[in-house]
């Protein structure tokens, strides 16, 4: 509880880059929800601006880190890892400076790693902020799908997830083991392959979130959905092999879980295959009179519509609204082709900041606008500590 000591020793480090117009707000956030004697440790990752001061005045312990060649949230983790190594805590919690943790997230997931000596991801939601195009509003959808609707599946499953980046707890002696990938620009996802190899798979915490804006410019908007899918894909390919090879050793469910997971690709990627192999299948039934694989593809089509369609009018109205689908949904697509095309011509390696507004609240004064949808949305009737096993 803020303002009292923690029953063990917390650390939450928040990696930052050239983020002087928001870092205060996010330290002050953060500091409103942790015990007394938490840590709130600012890691200013080369810096041009003034993150580092802005941190400090805000009250945050502020670590600056300066190689401009090794750029990235893989390099400013390791660096706190090994600061920190100094005097461990007992738990760390990465919040992402973009980022506004929701009631009582920290506190949640801190302690569940505590308990559970496993990583914790909380929910992870995106919003389209005022100004913002219709993309924003699908992207936020898409990724509500994948940071919250699917983990929640999963755990009510009692299954591991993918870590998602920022809302994460993880136990200090796990960090000391395993270390995050520096140079991989989806570093989260190739650290969850390593913990769950390891045995020690993320547990899902959905009864709680964080939530951060998606960019205004389509410049961003382009910036930040190459870097994530390229890395995705890429992951998809290195991960998913290496999770399968220990599934067949050791006959973890968990593993194979994770790996099935890990291998849907992003959403208009996997609508885009769908689509192709629905018309491949039509010239096979034509050519052959064998109906079965466009009737078996047909029938999870229609299955995986009818889930979508029970998402959006059970918690996506509110970021997708009704009257923007048809318009925007055909173009998210569209605008995306390309970006996947270029995967196989000129994949993206390397970290690029993505361009963003300061944190605000919402029109209606509401700093998470979807917080509602985690704590409405459904959830397993036992609380996360209950309901995951070890």
């Amino acid at each position: 509880m803020p303002g009292r000591p923690s029953p063990f020793r917390l650390a939450v480090v928040i990696p930052a880059h050239n983020e002087a117009d928001r870092i205060a707000t996010a330290v002050t956030r953060i500091r409103g929800q942790v015990p007394e004697d938490a840590q709130v440790i600012v890691v200013a990752d080369n810096c041009t601006d003034a993150t580092a001061e802005n941190a400090a005045d805000a009250g945050a312990v502020v670590w600056q880190r300066d190689n401009p060649e090794h750029r990235g949230k893989g390099y400013a983790l390791n660096f706190a890892w090994e600061r920190l190594a100094d005097s461990p805590p007992d738990v760390v919690v990465c919040i992402d400076a973009d980022c506004d943790p929701g009631a009582d997230c920290i506190a949640t997931i801190a302690r569940l790693a505590h308990e559970r000596r496993r990583p914790v991801q909380a929910g992870y939601t995106m919003y389209a902020p005022s100004g913002a195009s219709g993309l924003a509003n699908v992207s936020a959808l898409a990724v509500y799908v994948k940071n919250v609707v699917r983990p929640r599946g999963l755990q009510w499953l009692r299954l591991p997830c993918l870590l998602t980046g920022s809302g994460m707890a993880f136990p200090w002696e796990l960090l000391t083991a395993i270390r995050h990938q520096d140079e991989h620009i989806v570093e989260d996802m190739r650290a969850c392959t390593d913990f769950a190899i390891a045995g020690f798979a993320p547990m899902p915490c959905m009864e709680v979130g964080v939530t951060s804006p998606l960019p205004t410019k389509r410049s961003g908007f382009m910036s930040q959905r190459t870097r994530w899918e390229h890395g995705h894909m890429r992951t998809i390919l290195t991960e998913v092999p290496r999770l399968l090879a220990r599934f067949f050793v050791t006959g973890s469910v968990s593993l194979l879980a994770l790996a099935l997971e890990l291998a849907v690709p992003p959403l208009s990627l996997l609508v885009g295959i769908t689509i192709v192999g629905a018309l491949i299948f039509v010239g096979v039934g034509f050519a052959t009179a064998n109906w079965w694989p466009l009737i078996c593809l047909a029938s999870a089509m229609a299955a995986a519509a009818l889930g979508m369609a029970a998402v959006w009018l059970r918690s996506g109205r509110e970021i997708l609204p009704g009257k923007m689908i048809m318009a925007e949904i055909p173009r998210y697509i569209s605008v995306k082709a390309p970006m996947y095309f270029r995967f196989l011509s000129r994949p993206q390696t390397d970290w690029v900041r993505t361009e963003r507004q300061p944190l605000a609240a919402s029109p209606d004064g509401i700093p998470n606008p979807h917080a509602r949808n985690l704590a409405s949305a459904p959830t397993a009737k036992h609380s996360s500590a209950d309901k995951l096993h070890g």
